[in-house]
Formats: C-alpha cells, sequence, structure tokens
C-alpha cells in the first residue's frame, strides 16, 4: 500500500490547505499571503504525489515498530505476543 494512500484515507483534502478564515487584506502580509504560498503549496503537493505513491508502507512499518518500541515499551508486544522488548 503507497503511503499516499494512507494519506488520502485518513486526510481528505489538499496535503496543504491555505488558511481556514481569509486574512486580513488590510495588512500587508495578509493581503498577499494567499498567492505567495499557493504556488508554494502547488509544487509540495505535486512532490509529494509524485515520490510518496512509490513509497510502500511496508517500508515503514519496520521503522515505526521499532520507534513505538522505544517510547512505549509497556505498549509494545514480541513476535511471540509477549509484553514488552
Amino acid at each position: 500500500m503507497a503511503l499516499l494512500d494512507v494519506y488520502e484515507a485518513v486526510e481528505p483534502g489538499p496535503l496543504f490547505a491555505m488558511h481556514h478564515t481569509t486574512p486580513d487584506q488590510g495588512c500587508v502580509v495578509g493581503h498577499g499571503i494567499q498567492p505567495a504560498m499557493q504556488s508554494i503549496y502547488e509544487g509540495i503537493e505535486e512532490t509529494v504525489g509524485t515520490s510518496w505513491p512509490a513509497s510502500r508502507l511496508r517500508t515503514y512499518s519496520g521503522t515505526y515498530s521499532q520507534h513505538l518500541a522505544r517510547a512505549c515499551p509497556a505498549e509494545s508486544l514480541s513476535a511471540a505476543g509477549e509484553p514488552g522488548q
């Protein structure tokens, strides 16, 4: 399964959304932030959209399991299903 498929199942919509509210158009930054960021966000989404389909979930599952075992040792299970490790 591709990471992009997982992301889209969990977080529908664009990867990087604009502000939830309209920025203050009277502010120098607020007035120009959306047009300035739009092309940046589009470029990021294009890059992620082309690289994530090639990134498979199984590639990262071992890394995630190791991190989980370090972060929550009492919660992790060994291959035999016993607590710990």
